[in-house]
């Protein structure tokens, strides 16, 4: 499933952690079809230690579930199916996440681009890692919803945009 993989996954250690501390390991433990838009540990990293430390707090487990919820899409898209979707919208196309906000993907010079509600761009590094439920996707960066104004001073410092890499498939898991 794809709730094991993330967590047998060396570049995936900082999300299983968040999978299992926002709950969310039966949501991606189900039959599906789930697409999982996953930040590798790098990714995380560049929000800091402290932030990511924050975020894994009891206090914190409505945020970080929001914030993980928005990187699940309630289909089963692989980047055949992403970039044909994209083709098809003249490049681009909107996706809405299991959390209800929307992912804007493109096709950026033969990468698939994800754009979240507050501009942030990141890109898929690594694709299609098949599940028995659905698809994993690794991205070098995490998307964010806009959060009410009162929230926004605890939210995470986010980089508008991420460098894009290279979109391979990868092997069948």
């Amino acid at each position: 499933t794809i709730a094991a993989t993330v967590a047998a996954s060396p570049d995936h250690s900082t999300l299983a952690n968040a999978v299992r501390q926002a709950q969310l390991v039966e949501r991606l433990s189900a039959a599906g079809p789930v697409t999982l838009f996953a930040p590798t540990n790098e990714a995380f990293a560049a929000y800091g230690q402290e932030t990511i430390s924050a975020l894994m707090q009891p206090a914190a487990q409505q945020q970080l579930t929001e914030i993980l919820s928005y990187h699940i899409v309630a289909e089963s898209l692989d980047l055949a199916a992403l970039t044909t979707r994209a083709e098809a919208g003249g490049g681009t196309f909107t996706l809405t996440s299991v959390e209800g906000s929307p992912i804007v993907v493109r096709l950026d010079q033969g990468a698939i681009s994800l754009t979240d509600e507050r501009g942030g761009t990141i890109f898929v590094s690594e694709a299609d890692m098949r599940q028995s439920n659905g698809v994993i996707h690794s991205t070098n960066g995490v998307l964010f919803t806009n959060p009410p104004a009162e929230a926004a001073a605890a939210e995470p410092a986010v980089p508008a945009t991420a460098e894009p890499a290279p979109t391979e498939p990868a092997p069948a898991g």
